[in-house]
């Protein structure tokens, strides 16, 4: 149903997230699911380019039940990267998205160290740069990605590794209707270098 709603090329769904292809000249192969559905991990390339290197996507739906169960999730997600052939190499392509159900910025009400999962957020400041925040700006103001009733958080992030991290150029934070979700649509571009496919990728 929202495949045909979003017109996609190709997509990779489980009962809880789900990574959509809207470009015809990319092809998207699913590498792996895991047994809870919370995990998608995907592999992009360009058959007219195949000289350019893949990115990678990985898409979560961490629990939001207790810290203790994203703690939990959030060392098997490490364990499972770390174990990849090359994960160094699909570290520096990977995109990493999705509902993390935690805050990061620490400048939000009610946020502590203690109430996000303190090996993950070391991993990903490390690894990852994230395109819709920018906390080391004191005057950068985080936008909430999810609304329900009086609840206003930031869930969602899109990270890139650090190849990608010079290939990106804009974001984009979009509010859907609440019938649908009541988390955003979070999007990124990036500019890739292409020698053989259309202007329009």
């Amino acid at each position: 149903m929202l495949e045909l709603k979003f017109q996609s090329v190709q997509s990779i769904w489980t009962s809880k997230c789900g990574i959509f292809n809207f470009n015809r000249n990319i092809h998207m192969e699913k590498i792996h699911i895991s047994d809870d559905d919370r995990i998608i991990f995907a592999k992009l390339t360009i058959p007219a380019e195949p000289d350019l290197l893949p990115i990678y996507v990985l898409n979560i739906y961490a629990p939001a039940d207790s810290s203790q169960n994203r703690a939990i999730f959030y060392n098997s997600l490490m364990n499972y990267i770390k174990s990849l052939d090359s994960y160094g190499d699909i570290l520096e392509r990977l995109i990493l998205a999705g509902d993390f159900n935690f805050q990061y910025d620490l400048r939000l009400p009610n946020n502590a160290p203690n109430k996000r999962p303190a090996a993950f957020v070391l991993f990903t400041d490390t690894f990852l740069h994230d395109c819709n925040n920018n906390y080391s700006d004191s005057l950068f103001e985080t936008l909430p990605t999810f609304r329900r009733g009086k609840v206003i958080k930031t869930l969602d992030y899109i990270m890139v590794g650090r190849q990608l991290k010079d290939l990106y150029f804009d974001n984009n934070i979009e509010h859907v209707s609440s019938v649908w979700t009541d988390h955003a649509l979070l999007t990124i571009k990036l500019r890739l270098q292409l020698n053989n496919a259309d202007k329009g990728l």
